[in-house]
């Protein structure tokens, strides 16, 4: 087994699939390396996707990965702690189930047929 999957825990073909796909939509951009690696960068649209990221990397973890945990933890480079994602309200209330939440249009829309 490669060092990539026993790190990444993907192989290096599925890892070149995300690269690729990101850098179309603009997520991330490469920029080139020494020996031919290439380090992927967040682009300014990746960088608010950045917690969408680390949401999809806990579900991951919770529901896909390996008893032990996921391969990667994401932590405070100030503390050292691990991240986790909080939806918190405009008041300051944090949202803990979807059932908390309600969905409707947006203040001062509206409807527009497509005709």
């Amino acid at each position: 087994m490669s060092w990539r999957k026993t790190y990444t825990g993907y192989s290096i073909g599925c890892a070149v699939v995300w690269a690729v796909i990101l850098s179309v939509v603009a997520v991330v951009y490469r920029e080139p390396g020494q020996r031919e690696r290439h380090q992927y960068l967040l682009t300014e649209k990746g960088h608010d996707l950045f917690a969408v990221l680390v949401v999809l990397m806990h579900w991951g973890d919770r529901w896909e990965a390996a008893p032990q945990g996921g391969p990667v933890v994401v932590r405070h480079r100030d503390c050292g702690e691990p991240l986790h994602v909080e939806l918190r309200c405009a008041h300051d209330h944090r949202v803990f189930e979807v059932e908390e939440t309600e969905s409707g249009p947006r203040a001062g829309l509206t409807h527009q047929s497509n005709s």
